[in-house]
């Protein structure tokens, strides 16, 4: 069973999956340090118990916007296969990176890709074949046909 969905629709899920994670980490820093005030508040002034709210308030949103921006993606499956076209703006390759040369030698022969797989042969990480791939279609070099899981 395969399931045909284009890249940038992957990317938009995985962005919206990494922007809920990082709203539920800082809403959980932000409920637990609200408890612990919660839990001391007989031994704090009101003035105290207002600066630790404030701070734990500050906490969750800072925790959460650190997580956000520390690119950290769920993981794409190692089973899923890019499918993409060399157009025929691609004859002429001169200020491409190696990689990318590389990239488009092996789309003209096969049509797809599976980063993780081409990343091991090649020593370098499935983001690094991905982002270039991306950077080819930007280029107008290839067209990204989509990506399926197998």
């Amino acid at each position: 069973m395969s399931a045909v969905i284009g890249l940038e629709e992957a990317l938009d899920r995985r962005k919206r999956r990494r922007t809920m994670a990082a709203v539920e980490l800082g809403l959980a820093i932000t409920v637990v340090s609200l408890l612990v005030i919660t839990v001391l508040s007989p031994i704090l002034t009101p003035r105290q118990e207002a600066l630790a709210a404030s701070l734990a308030v500050l906490a969750g949103v800072l925790t959460s916007l650190s997580y956000y921006h520390s690119e950290v993606l769920p993981p794409m499956p190692s089973r899923y296969r890019l499918m993409a076209e060399v157009l025929p703006e691609a004859v002429d390759s001169a200020g491409l990176s190696d990689l990318e040369k590389r990239l488009l030698a092996y789309l003209a022969e096969r049509g797809a890709l599976r980063p993780a797989e081409l990343a091991g042969e090649w020593g370098v990480t499935p983001f690094a074949i991905t982002s270039a791939l991306l950077r080819l279609e930007r280029s107008g070099y290839v067209r990204i046909r989509g990506l399926t899981w197998e």
